[in-house]
């Protein structure tokens, strides 16, 4: 089912993931909270003109992260809307130019909590986070799928300094595993992933994997210090942007911060100040992903919550300021 609705009813969408498109929209996706759209999960397109167009994904999943393919047709991940009897399976919805949607598994499993990000690389091959929770041990995993250009699926383990090919399809739960959470394609071709952590006794970092497969980090957050990684975009030269949260959530945070990394995995952090930014309630600014419009400026989406008794999302535009080189 296709919708096309007003700029007006953006306040009626839960948006989670958004993306400058190849043929010149930006794409996001996300879940209608009432009416024109009736389906749970849902991906649209904004047009240059401001015109908006909803496509139907389905009420039986939870879309949440979207990416272009080297043809430009899209890559979402989403999970399957099951009750807690039902085991739950993550998986791949590939939207083609022509408008064709297949979905393609990934894992089924009782422990799968989430999928967290989706980007391709410079072969082709579609990189897909995850987060694992084992209920009966508590113990956690974060594994990122391949899908390969030939159709074949690895995974891999995410620790806080080194990487475990999975085999037989099985999780590799360890308590200290970070919660891969974003995912893009950066300048270089490669696949940059940030992976946070909310335990303190784990190191927060920014990683890169190859086409080959060929793993490696940076700490973005050293252990002890506040501070989690989240929402990776690539950007002009030679340089990523990315989000910075502060982990403790008991008390308000002041600042917000945009880091900055390139493609030799040096970082910076930039302090943005109120003026910097247009959002509705500048009183509420909690931000999780990013994209660079057009315009040249970080868009990026942000949680207001209990609005009428609910949740809900609006987009933020961020001016940045003149980044000096990072030596």
């Amino acid at each position: 089912t296709t919708v096309v609705v007003p700029v007006s009813s953006l306040d009626l969408i839960n948006i989670y993931d958004l993306i400058a498109g190849r043929d010149g929209n930006e794409w996001f996706v996300g879940s209608n909270i009432i009416n024109p759209v009736s389906s749970e999960s849902i991906v649209g397109k904004i047009a240059t003109d401001g015109q908006i167009t909803i496509f139907d994904l389905g009420n039986d999943i939870y879309a949440n992260h979207i990416t272009t393919g080297l043809d430009g047709s899209l890559w979402i991940t989403a999970v399957s809307n099951n009750d807690s009897s039902t085991p739950n399976q993550g998986m791949l919805i590939h939207v083609n130019q022509d408008g064709v949607i297949s979905r393609i598994p990934l894992i089924t499993t009782s422990d799968l909590s989430g999928l967290e990000g989706v980007a391709s690389d410079r072969a082709g091959n579609i990189w897909v986070g995850s987060y694992f929770f084992a209920n009966d041990n508590y113990k956690r995993v974060s594994i990122l799928f391949c899908y390969s250009t030939k159709g074949v699926i690895s995974q891999y383990s995410i620790l806080p300094k080194r990487v475990v090919l999975n085999r037989n399809n099985k999780p590799f739960y360890r308590d200290n595993a970070v919660e891969v959470n974003s995912l893009t394609q950066g300048p270089d071709g490669n696949v940059w992933f940030t992976a946070g952590a909310y335990s303190k006794d784990v190191p927060r970092s920014v990683w890169k994997v190859t086409p080959n497969r060929h793993f490696s980090r940076v700490t973005a957050f050293p252990i002890g210090v506040n501070g989690y990684p989240s929402g990776i975009i690539s950007g002009k030269g030679h340089r990523l942007y990315f989000v910075v949260n502060d982990t403790n959530w008991d008390i308000p945070n002041p600042l917000f911060k945009i880091g900055v990394i390139n493609t030799s995995m040096q970082i910076k952090f930039i302090r943005i100040q109120k003026q910097s930014y247009t959002l509705d309630d500048s009183k509420s600014f909690d931000p999780s992903v990013l994209a660079i419009g057009s315009d040249g400026n970080l868009w990026c989406n942000n949680w207001l919550s209990m609005i009428d008794s609910r949740s809900r999302t609006n987009i933020a535009r961020i001016k940045l300021p003149k980044v000096s080189k990072i030596k």
